[in-house]
């Protein structure tokens, strides 16, 4: 993997029971390459877990990332979000300054639209398979499940994927975003596609992304975590936008 000749800085943001801590693998070797990256996570989750509160909402955690990028003072950033964080990612480039990004890249994000769900962009199925009981009066989270056995490359890499994994809070899913303009709001924007991704809120997700003629599609042939893997193909998609 070259060097780039100017370091970039990316953010890399995750997605559902997860956190910074699964961008390990690309991290590590955007690092090698020389540049700067961040992978935060989310109030109430992973290191921030003690967080989690009935109080904590979706506007949280997008101010998680708007505070990121005005108390770190960043701006040209590389902006990556996987899955739900496709949401958050949404709301706060609604409102951050056109210097704050260079490029977004999704990866099998969510793309809500001005007044959506993540729980109302999926179908009456998803959400029954997905949230089970989880939405009632009351409850706070949405419990970590148990992966199917064969999900990753190998037992050592779903053990720790499963045990990484943390409740996540259920308002991040039922709060609904508010959008003043179209989902990305012009600044540059790739979408990477999962050709084995089922979810009607992520398969809605990528037929909105393909209809919008600004962005670039790149459909790989991966299950929904491409970032573990797929962690070269990953970071030779990143390398390519700095």
């Amino acid at each position: 993997m070259e060097t780039a000749k100017k370091a970039a800085t990316f953010m890399l943001v995750a997605g559902t029971w997860c956190g910074g801590w699964c961008w390990d693998f690309v991290a590590k070797r955007l690092r090698a390459a020389g540049h700067r990256v961040l992978t935060p996570s989310f109030s109430g989750l992973a290191e921030r877990a003690h967080l989690l509160t009935d109080r904590l909402t979706l506007e949280d955690h997008v101010m998680d990332l708007i505070n990121a990028f005005r108390y770190l003072e960043l701006h040209d950033v590389i902006l990556v979000g996987h899955s739900y964080a496709g949401f958050p990612i949404t709301c706060a480039l609604d409102r951050l300054p056109r210097e704050a990004v260079r490029h977004v890249l999704y990866i099998d994000g969510l793309l809500p639209k001005n007044g959506e769900s993540g729980a109302s962009m999926m179908s009456s199925t998803d959400t029954g398979r997905f949230f089970g009981d989880s939405i009632r009066p009351g409850n706070i989270i949405l419990p970590v499940p148990i992966v199917p056995p064969g999900r990753f490359q190998n037992d050592d890499v779903q053990n720790w994927f499963q045990r990484m994994m943390t409740p996540h809070p259920i308002r991040t899913y039922t709060d609904t975003a508010r959008l003043e303009h179209e989902p990305g709001n012009g600044f540059p924007t790739t979408f990477v596609a999962c050709s084995h991704t089922k979810i009607s809120a992520l398969v809605l997700s990528r037929h909105r992304a393909e209809f919008n003629p600004t962005w670039k599609i790149i459909p790989i042939d991966s299950a929904h975590n491409a970032h573990i893997l797929h962690p070269d193909l990953i970071s030779d998609i990143l390398l390519s936008l700095c």
